[in-house]
C-alpha cells in the first residue's frame, strides 16, 4: 500500500523550510526516509500536537525503532532549567516532546545538540510550537533543523 502513495504538494516556508502533512509524514516514517527520526511539529493546537506525538511513538515503536510507546513531554520553559544530559537514562528509549520549542535558549539548543550527536539513535525528538515561531527557530538553528528530518505542518 505504501509503495502507491504519492507525496502531496510541496509546502516551502517563506524561510525556505520543507513541511509535509502528518499523511506525508508516516509515509515517509514507514519508509525509513530519515533515520534516526526526529521531528518538528509546528502548528496546531496542544491537543492536536499531543495526538501527533502519540501516533508517532506509537508508529515508531511499531517500526522497531523505539522501546516504549511513551512520550516524555516537557515545555520548553523547564528544559531550559535542567541539563538534559543528566536526564539521557529517563529518555532512552523513548519519545521527547519539547512543547513551545521557539523558548529554547542558546545554551539548551546546544546541549539537545550535543546529546543528540551522542545518543539521537536510541531516542527521538519532537520539537512542537505555533508555526510561525518554529519556523523562524529553525532558521536560527540551521545545524538543528538538519537532526529533526521530519517536518510536519500541522493543522488548526
Amino acid at each position: 500500500m505504501e509503495e502507491d502513495y504519492e507525496e502531496g504538494p510541496e509546502d516551502i516556508s517563506a524561510r525556505g523550510i520543507r513541511y509535509w502533512t502528518t499523511k506525508d509524514t508516516i509515509a515517509k516514517l514507514r519508509r525509513g526516509d530519515f533515520v534516526p527520526p526526529h521531528f518538528v511539529l509546528a502548528g496546531g493546537e496542544e491537543k492536536t500536537v499531543l495526538t501527533m506525538s502519540k501516533k508517532l511513538s506509537k508508529e515508531l515503536a511499531r517500526l522497531g525503532y523505539t522501546s516504549a510507546k511513551k512520550v516524555v513531554r516537557i515545555s520548553s520553559e523547564r528544559l531550559n532549567k535542567v541539563n538534559i544530559t543528566e536526564q539521557i537514562d529517563k529518555l532512552l528509549g523513548a519519545c521527547l516532546l519539547v512543547t513551545e520549542a521557539a523558548e529554547l535558549t542558546k545554551e539548551t539548543v546546544e546541549n539537545l545538540l550535543d546529546v543528540l550527536h551522542e545518543f539521537g539513535e536510541e531516542f527521538v525528538v519532537m520539537l512542537a510550537g505555533p508555526f510561525d515561531e518554529m519556523d523562524c527557530f529553525l532558521e536560527i538553528y540551521p545545524e538543528l533543523s538538519e537532526q529533526l528530518g521530519y517536518k510536519v505542518r500541522m493543522l488548526l
